[in-house]
């Protein structure tokens, strides 16, 4: 039976340079030599099984051997193309350097059907103990912590984790714990630049020491390193940018410490083109990693591109223009900058500033309680330039997913920094979802997808109306909000973008930590900070406060796909979704070629839906079945399930959903 382990969850290329023993090998070079040769040879292996083709599967193996010889796979393969020759003796020794070589599957070889003519000899129960003992597979070279160099970081093979939790790769550092007070902490030339080289001066300070700057679009748009002098900046080796470490989201890496980072990137080709921010939202997977790097006091910012322009299906009236806000959630995970490639660097500017703005004893205290990235978010969005009050900031005018870099004011932002204390500084708002309402693919909507959740972070939750239905109820719960100092005296829950008429916020608890949501469905419109821009998106948000400062937001947001118009009677009961070519992100719902027409009795019972595609009608029982024939009284005497895949003919389009049916059902009356 066919046995691949080796480079699962890597991605990217590697050079073929350096040594193979594992001995002088760390996990960059290991992930990236398992990258590069181990799974095309493994694909090849897996198809010479597939076509019995031993003579095929024993050259694979001979050849990964010789590549790869310190991994097991090569060896443990060959040993059952060998078994099942009946080459009894070659197959031991083969099966006795997989186990030399680190093989530990034991289940998987007490099982393998390739093995079965070795079972009853003595030597492969003994086998079978030495597999079981501890013994993993993976570079023997031991991780030292890489020096800072003229105020560089560099991560490289020897420096590089693994962290067994998540996979994820760590970089070591040894960073410099304090830093020279007489050494220039800013050359920036603004009143912000002059504020906290006083502040330096006189020791209220705290700046970089054991800070990151993180730039990924391979110094692209980077913040300058002259404006910064004691910012530690990283840099990647030749093994890591193999690896493709070094640039985009980072969904392989997580550093230690405080970070701050860009990438001005995105997608620009093909259906999916998208920015960094939508690409990570698109993954419930990537936006993990960014809750886990929100947690961890980092943050970054990205361009939008033109995912929040002017426009709707590349029209601006009768000019050419973009598609309006295609972003389909909000969130505090990072920050995302107005435009394209070098609008990132107001946001890095400011930040970098505000981070050493913080008082020494302040800053320590958000580091150690994992929270210099919300505090970072909320001191960001309450100094912006239109925020001018509270009421201004538990609105939406202080919380758009996209931020003009004019309305950045760094002087508000290092001053209001350097003003908290550990007494003073807000919670850190942590939601979960605690009730929500479940829809039935096929029946209440078609892409094939199980529901409507797009991710759940503690800092966002996300969902996409799919399912016909008009409203959605959801309970949602800031009972794990974190008061940093003291205790959480109030919770403050705001609709930031959305028609107050169609949206419900219900407290049920005295504080307001638990709330129901109710939320219809929402046609495009204008988006709460730029009236000439059209949206899907309602926006919802929960702040809290312990004492004077509110927190950063916490979103829950509601998508409703720009595909599709809808039409409900005065019940609240769908009547009609036409679905047209209007553009709605093609990770999320796919292209649909009809309209559907839906029926009711007198006592307001779905009894099917007719659906119109081009000249075709079909008709559809209330469970989601195509009938095929009724008899004369109108009963349905014969259906069938159908179901809904993408397909995409053209690469270059959108994929569109396709109906097929799959079984026919008769009700026994003819």
């Amino acid at each position: 039976m066919f046995l691949a382990a080796a480079g699962a969850g890597l991605s990217g290329q590697s050079t073929d340079d350096g040594p193979r023993d594992l001995a002088s090998m760390g996990p960059l070079r290991f992930a990236a030599l398992m990258q590069q040769h181990g799974i095309p040879l493994q694909q090849k292996l897996a198809a010479a099984f597939e076509a019995d083709d031993l003579d095929a599967a024993q050259a694979v193996c001979e050849e990964l051997i010789g590549t790869l010889p310190f991994h097991p796979d090569g060896y443990y393969n060959l040993a059952c193309v060998h078994a099942r020759r009946g080459e009894t003796d070659q197959a031991y020794s083969r099966l006795t350097e997989a186990v030399e070589h680190g093989f530990r599957n034991v289940e998987h070889m007490r099982s393998d059907s390739d093995l079965a003519p070795l079972r009853d000899d003595e030597r492969y129960a003994e086998l079978l103990k030495q597999a079981a003992q501890v013994k993993p597979v993976g570079p023997a070279r031991k991780i030292q912590p890489a020096d800072v160099v003229k105020g560089v970081a560099t991560v490289d093979d020897g420096n590089t984790a693994i962290d067994p939790r998540n996979g994820l790769f760590v970089p070591l550092f040894n960073l410099p714990a304090e830093q020279d007070r007489d050494a220039e902490i800013t050359t920036f030339e603004c009143p912000a630049g002059d504020l906290v080289r006083e502040w330096w001066k006189d020791g209220t300070a705290a700046g970089f020491a054991g800070d990151l700057y993180d730039n990924r679009d391979q110094d692209h748009s980077t913040l300058q390193r002259k404006l910064f002098p004691l910012l530690t900046q990283v840099e990647y080796g030749p093994d890591a940018k193999a690896l493709g470490l070094h640039q985009g989201v980072p969904r392989q890496i997580l550093h230690r410490g405080v970070v701050l980072g860009n990438a001005s990137l995105a997608m620009t080709a093909g259906p999916l083109w998208r920015s960094m921010p939508r690409l990570a939202m698109s993954d419930p997977r990537t936006i993990g990693l960014l809750h886990v790097q929100y947690s961890n006091n980092q943050l970054y910012v990205y361009p939008c591109h033109v995912d929040y322009s002017p426009g709707r299906n590349g029209k601006l009236g009768d000019k050419n223009g973009r598609h309006g806000d295609v972003y389909f959630a909000n969130t505090p995970l990072l920050i995302t900058s107005q435009g394209s490639s070098y609008t990132d660097q107001p946001f890095l500017e400011a930040l970098a500033l505000t981070m050493a703005a913080f008082r020494p004893e302040t800053k320590q205290f958000l580091v150690e309680r994992m929270a210099l990235s919300p505090t970072l978010q909320m001191i960001f969005r309450r100094s912006n330039k239109p925020v001018e009050s509270d009421e201004d900031y538990l609105s939406g005018t202080a919380h758009p997913p996209v931020f003009p870099g004019e309305d950045v004011d760094a002087e508000r932002m290092v001053r209001l920094a350097h003003g908290l204390t550990p007494e003073t500084v807000p919670p850190v708002v942590a939601l979960k979802v605690v009730e929500e309402e479940e829809f039935v693919q096929g029946r209440d909507y078609f892409d094939p997808v199980p529901g409507e959740q797009i991710f759940d972070t503690p800092a966002a939750i996300a969902r996409v109306m799919r399912a016909t239905a008009r409203t959605r109820t959801m309970v949602v719960s800031a009972a794990g909000t974190r008061a940093l100092s003291g205790e959480v005296v109030e919770y403050q829950w705001s609709l930031l973008q959305g028609d107050r008429e169609r949206v419900e916020i219900r407290p049920m608890e005295d504080d307001g930590s638990r709330v129901e949501l109710t939320v219809g469905w929402h046609d495009r419109f204008p988006a709460a900070t730029n009236p000439e821009l059209g949206t899907n998106r309602v926006d919802i948000a929960c702040f809290a406060r312990s004492g004077e400062q509110w927190s950063a937001p916490a979103f829950v947001t509601f998508y409703c796909p720009d595909n599709e118009e809808r039409s409900y009677d005065e019940e609240g009961r769908i009547r009609e979704v036409r679905y047209n070519d209007n553009y709605a992100d093609p990770v999320l719902v796919n292209v649909k070629e009809w309209r559907d027409e839906y029926q009711y009795d007198e006592d307001g019972h779905l009894t099917g839906w007719t659906r119109h595609r081009g000249d075709s009608v079909q008709e559809f029982t209330p469970e989601g079945q195509r009938i095929i024939k009724r008899d004369d009284d109108g009963t349905v005497v014969e259906s069938t399930a159908v179901e809904y895949k993408p397909e995409a003919a053209d690469p270059k389009q959108r994929p569109r959903l396709v109906q097929t049916d799959v079984a026919s059902e008769k009700s026994g009356q003819e």
